[in-house]
């Protein structure tokens, strides 16, 4: 990984950790995909999709929580779990990415 990278991802990890200290990581999450994709939507439509946002976050989270095995150390099955999850966000975030590159009329 470059200086530049690193540098980079670390910021983010320290802006990622202080919103989680302050209980705002999925709040922010939100208005940064809001200020990409919903510019000038009307009021409804950004209370709708903040609602579905929320309720996808709500629901990786309810589903981590049960899936994982009992303990405190994670176990293979676990891993391979969380593996799967970040393989289909993966798969996703070049959607949503290609769709906040998307040029708009107006």
């Amino acid at each position: 990984m470059s200086e530049p990278d690193k540098t980079s991802k670390e910021r983010v990890g320290r802006v990622a950790a202080a919103l989680v200290d302050d209980g705002k990581l999925i709040e922010a999450g939100f208005a940064m995909f809001a200020g990409k994709c919903l510019k000038g939507a009307p009021d409804e439509q950004l209370a709708a999709m903040r609602v579905a946002f929320m309720a996808g976050a709500s629901h990786l989270w309810a589903s981590m929580v049960v899936v994982m095995d009992p303990g405190a150390q994670p176990t293979k099955r676990d891993m391979r779990r969380m593996v799967n999850i970040a393989t289909e966000l993966r798969a996703w975030r070049s959607i949503v990415l290609s769709y906040i590159a998307r040029p708009r009329g107006g």
